[in-house]
């Protein structure tokens, strides 16, 4: 387990182990326990597959779509909304 803020491996849990604290910058990290789905968009045939891109990643990267469930939304609900809201 690495900090995301500095990289470093000198990662603990604290709380319980509801979270991890960084021995090496100070940072602390609570998991998300938010409903997710990530989803595979593909054609009739399976042979393309939508992909999704940040416009501030580097040339050639990509990923398949996800997102966090909203209160009160199904999983497939969830899975509509992401797919208009990161495919347009």
């Amino acid at each position: 387990q690495y900090c995301s803020s500095c990289g470093s491996e000198a990662t603990a849990p604290q709380k319980a182990g509801s979270g991890r604290r960084c021995g090496s910058c100070g940072a602390g990290f609570y998991p998300r326990l938010d409903p997710s789905v990530i989803v595979a968009v593909t054609d009739a045939t399976n042979e393309h597959i939508l992909l999704g891109r940040k416009a501030a990643w580097p040339n050639g990267r990509y990923s398949i779509l996800a997102g966090f469930t909203e209160m009160g939304e199904s999983l497939e609900e969830t899975v509509l909304r992401e797919v208009l809201e990161e495919s347009g």
